[in-house]
């Protein structure tokens, strides 16, 4: 109890220890999504990679108020080393979940993972967030993988039957390749593929990628309606509503959609950014950054602070990084960014504290 206090207290009042990190694991992937952002010819990160060790020691160095951590990439069941990584922040951290980001095309892999993580652990939430776009033969083409939508159904019921702390959802990135069809993935993955747990994004100009302005319009026409549908539909489960948190986040999530859709055609500050102050994010080579957006804003790197974090955290290039954004008053539709910047935010902390109380 006195741990989560802590934890609600820093993202609510004081702001100032990472509650969130998003740690991409390697760059290796086997798809090529068109609306990726991850450079792959970029190898040198790969090469630099931190040690297992190199792990152990950050996890270690984690303050007390972090909740949970995405494990990402690229394709994170590539790496060897992602059960190893799961474990050392599950054990030597203050989360309370990990977060992974997947194409599930590695079925046996997943499955393996799960066996191995979530019996050690059964306090924690592992959340498996699988990446689909389109139907059937469709999503195979576009993200060029032979057999991934099937074999992303496989992985998506393996995690479903599994229960306890294993929680699976499919996440649908709304871009110029699906905006017109977001209806018909929707219904076919709910009514004849039997996906109960849905989440949208909407695409992001970032990295390698960069959205054609003339469909701009009918992307964001499209994640409004999958919104609608997402919202509206009485067969999908969020967040547990059936507890605080759970209702919580609804609503924070709720807020977060309604800003996205003001904003991302004409993006304006609407809140503060808390990027670098609550989020961070971890390069394979140790190379640490606020936010996925600003990729050419690094706090510094792992290896120059010991592998020690919160050092790192409370160095002068980070505190440095921390100003520029509120300087500049960052603004983006970044959902991990603006889940943090809602929750840390006066204006909202009424609305959800009620919804957390009576929902």
């Amino acid at each position: 109890m006195k741990r989560r206090a802590a934890k609600i207290a820093n993202v609510a009042l004081r702001k100032s220890s990472p509650a969130s990190l998003i740690h991409f694991i390697t760059n290796r992937c086997n798809a090529r999504c068109g609306h990726c952002f991850i450079d792959f010819e970029d190898e040198g990160s790969q090469k630099e990679r931190m040690r297992l060790e190199d792990v152990e020691t950050l996890t270690r160095s984690l303050g007390p108020q972090v909740m949970n951590v995405n494990l990402t990439g690229g394709e994170p069941f590539l790496s060897p080393d992602i059960t190893a990584i799961a474990e050392a922040y599950l054990r030597n951290s203050a989360i309370d979940s990990v977060y992974i980001t997947t194409h599930g095309g590695l079925t046996e892999r997943i499955g393996r993972f799960v066996e191995a993580v979530a019996p050690r652990f059964p306090e924690a939430k592992i959340i498996v967030s699988i990446s689909i776009d389109h139907l059937g033969e469709r999503h195979d083409r576009e993200r060029k993988v032979p057999n991934l939508f099937s074999d992303a159904l496989a992985s998506y019921r393996l995690l479903q039957d599994y229960g306890r702390n294993v929680l699976p959802n499919v996440s649908i990135t709304v871009s110029q390749s699906n905006c017109a069809d977001v209806d018909e993935v929707f219904d076919g993955l709910v009514s004849e593929h039997g996906v109960r747990s849905i989440t949208s994004n909407i695409v992001r100009d970032e990295g390698a990628y960069t959205t054609p302005r003339s469909s701009r319009q009918q992307i964001l026409d499209g994640y409004r309606r999958l919104n609608a549908r997402i919202q509206s539909s009485r067969s999908l489960v969020g967040y547990d509503p059936d507890t605080r948190l759970g209702r919580m986040m609804n609503r924070k999530e709720a807020i977060m959609v309604r800003h996205i859709e003001e904003t991302w055609l004409e993006p304006r500050y609407v809140l503060p950014c808390r990027s670098g102050a609550l989020l961070g994010v971890i390069h394979p080579n140790g190379d640490v950054f606020p936010c996925e957006i600003l990729a050419d804003r690094p706090m510094g790197n792992l290896r120059d602070h010991d592998f020690d974090l919160m050092r790192l955290w409370a160095s002068p290039d980070a505190e440095e990084v921390r100003r520029w954004i509120r300087a500049t008053r960052c603004n983006c539709s970044f959902e991990c960014a603006w889940s943090f910047n809602i929750l840390g935010s006066p204006r909202y902390q009424l609305s959800l504290v009620r919804a957390a109380i009576s929902g």
